[in-house]
């Protein structure tokens, strides 16, 4: 029984130092696993977030590490301030770098690192600007652009002179002359009305009669338009005039890309075309107007415009060759042909300035702005015919029997369709 026990034991033994020898001199394919490795990543080295620069012309640099682990193209998207539009970098190496040119004030930037279609990082930084007018509040030296502390013949240490608006026009031309990126000395030098002052119409005439070049150029007030506008200020007690002119409102004025289209967003403008000098504010904030207008515009492109079309849109507020500041290039978008007017609006300029746009192929805030000769119904529609002379306002105006009284009203809020409660009005013949 032992014996049989013992050899029980030594065979088990056996077994057991023959697997773990077999299991010893037996090796298993080794299998690679690789790290994971770590995904691009994007570096922003200026500007640095928080702070204050003193170019316009900003330099943007910086770096994308471990460019080789991305799938796909990388590309960054880089959106300033509230611009849906961004500036897009292929990166083909580690270091990114380009350059744009910005306004004086605060600007909020933000970042997205695209690997293909998906984004794999994001940053956002902000940072101030100081330019050429620049911030006397945090960026004193600036204000020797134009004032001369201990050698100017001024009391108000101007450069230039005295402050008056000769003076004060002819130091801005310094600049804006086309020596700098805004020249507008072309504009003033053709047909301005804004030039001619009068206090009692409620017209001003000076560079500084409209612009502040003491406060921050920012997104929502890109021109330094003076939240007040007062060329001859209240002090003067012997005009009742200046006193009833809208001083004290808050002034506002925004183009196709930031307007909604109310009477709000042109306020600057409608500050003196109230009634104080011509009354355009009319076709702004009267609803039973506006219901009709054919220019209460819901904007299908990228522009937040749902009212009626910015004055900026027709008129050329420095000057125009054009009567009424009219502009050669008509509507929200450059386009190639050139609109001019005669000497005296003439029903022939109102219909070139109509067609200019209601032609069927020119497009306005991403619509196609229709034109046909024929209603619903099939029906010939009277004027429509490309080569008919009779004024459009005679059936889109407001039913005036003065010509250019009924033109404006068919410029800034023309009736749709058919005149509906307004007669219809026989051809007009020109003004004398």
């Amino acid at each position: 029984m032992r014996i049989t026990k013992l050899i029980k034991v030594i065979l088990i033994n056996s077994l057991f130092l023959f697997f773990s020898i077999g299991l010893t001199l037996f090796v298993f394919p080794e299998i690679g696993i690789e790290a994971a490795s770590d995904p691009p990543k994007l570096l922003i080295h200026s500007p640095q977030n928080s702070s204050k620069l003193n170019e316009l012309n900003v330099s943007f640099n910086g770096t994308v590490i471990n460019i080789e682990s991305a799938i796909d193209d990388l590309k960054i998207f880089i959106y300033f301030d509230s611009n849906p539009e961004p500036i897009i970098i292929n990166v083909y190496s580690e270091n990114w770098t380009f350059v744009k040119e910005l306004y004086d004030g605060t600007h909020v930037v933000k970042f997205e690192l695209k690997d293909g279609q998906d984004i794999i990082g994001n940053q956002e930084i902000s940072f101030f600007v100081v330019g050429a007018h620049g911030n006397y509040s945090t960026n004193t030296q600036a204000c020797a652009n134009c004032h001369n502390t201990h050698t100017a013949s001024s009391g108000k240490g101007l450069n230039g002179g005295s402050a008056s608006k000769k003076n004060a026009s002819n130091m801005c031309m310094a600049c804006h002359d086309g020596t700098t990126n805004a020249p507008i000395i072309d504009e003033f030098n053709q047909h301005n009305l804004h030039q001619q002052i009068d206090v009692e119409k409620g017209r001003i005439g000076s560079c500084t009669g409209c612009h502040d070049p003491h406060i921050d150029r920012t997104l929502e007030n890109p021109f330094r338009l003076k939240e007040i506008n007062c060329e001859a200020c209240p002090e003067d007690k012997d005009s009742e005039i200046i006193i009833n002119i809208s001083h004290y409102r808050t002034l506002y004025y925004k183009k196709g890309d930031t307007a909604i289209g109310t009477a709000d967003d042109y306020s600057f403008c409608f500050q003196c075309h109230n009634g104080v000098n011509s009354n355009i504010e009319q076709y702004y904030n009267s609803p039973a107007i506006i219901t009709k207008s054919g220019h209460n515009v819901d904007a299908e492109n990228e522009s937040p415009l749902n009212g009626q079309m910015p004055c900026s849109d027709c008129h050329d507020t420095h000057g125009s060759s054009n009567i009424k500041a009219l502009k050669k290039k008509l509507g929200d978008e450059t386009r190639n042909d050139d609109f001019e007017t005669s000497s005296n609006w003439s029903i022939a300029d109102e219909r070139n300035f109509c067609l200019k746009c209601h032609n069927g192929n020119t497009e306005m805030y991403g619509k196609n702005v229709t034109f046909s000769d024929k209603n619903l119904e099939g029906t010939s529609v009277s004027g429509h015919e490309l080569d008919n002379n009779q004024a459009c306002s005679d059936c889109h105006g407001d039913g005036s029997s003065e010509f250019l009284e009924r033109s404006k009203s068919a410029a800034h809020a023309p009736i749709k369709g058919v005149a509906g409660p307004i007669p219809y009005l026989p051809p007009t013949p020109p003004p004398n």
